[in-house]
């Protein structure tokens, strides 16, 4: 999916269609317009393709999703993820360092912001995947840690992640990271579960 704006556009999951961005690019500084480009992504990337977008993306938006390749199996049946993820990530960082680069309206126009979702009962995945980024990449990238997890319905009577994080969870996984002494970025509150709740019954699915 593309997002555009005047200022940004946004390559949303772009991987299966990555081959596609140079062209799309290209096309728009071909009419004079020159936004920030903007690669979101779940990290599941290898290093070619990384490196073929390399030249058309200003700033790297990954998730980090799991240092646990049981629960990669699981639940996104990729048990070679965090290997390839983190092979990505560090791929995203030779680009374009740990830094993230804002104008005089404190809007970011380069660099990497990393995402990682609090999964409920799985406190030991977000320990361990904040212990590796503080070890691998650093504690002055700038991070998301997002607590908006909200499972669908069909959800509710399965495991764990039939629930929505307990405030206790939430506590412990940001002091965790205040722990290790990140100092950038952004730490998402309990209530944004509330929030990011698309009705897809509904035309325009994502007003509240």
């Amino acid at each position: 999916m593309l997002e555009e704006s005047e200022q940004v556009v946004g390559f949303v999951s772009p991987t299966h269609y990555a081959h596609r961005v140079a062209a799309i690019v290209e096309a728009l500084h071909r009419r004079g317009r020159r936004p920030t480009v903007v690669y979101n992504t779940n990290c599941y990337d290898s290093i070619e393709t990384l490196r073929m977008v390399e030249p058309y993306v200003d700033i790297y938006l990954p998730d980090l999703k799991y240092s646990d390749a049981g629960l990669a199996a699981r639940y996104s049946h990729a048990a070679d993820y965090p290997e390839r993820a983190r092979e990505a990530l560090l791929e995203m960082v030779r680009q374009r360092g740990t830094g993230l680069l804002t104008d005089e309206e404190g809007l970011a126009f380069r660099g990497i912001i990393i995402r990682h979702l609090i999964l409920p009962g799985q406190l030991q995945n977000t320990f361990d995947t904040l212990d590796w980024i503080a070890d691998n990449i650093g504690t002055r990238v700038h991070l998301s840690l997002m607590g908006q997890y909200n499972p669908p319905q069909a959800m509710e009577a399965v495991d764990e992640l039939g629930r929505r994080l307990t405030q206790e969870e939430y506590d412990a996984a940001a002091a965790h990271c205040e722990q290790l002494g990140f100092a950038h970025g952004w730490l998402q509150s309990l209530e944004a579960a509330d929030c990011y709740c698309p009705d897809f019954s509904k035309k325009d699915s994502f007003e509240q």
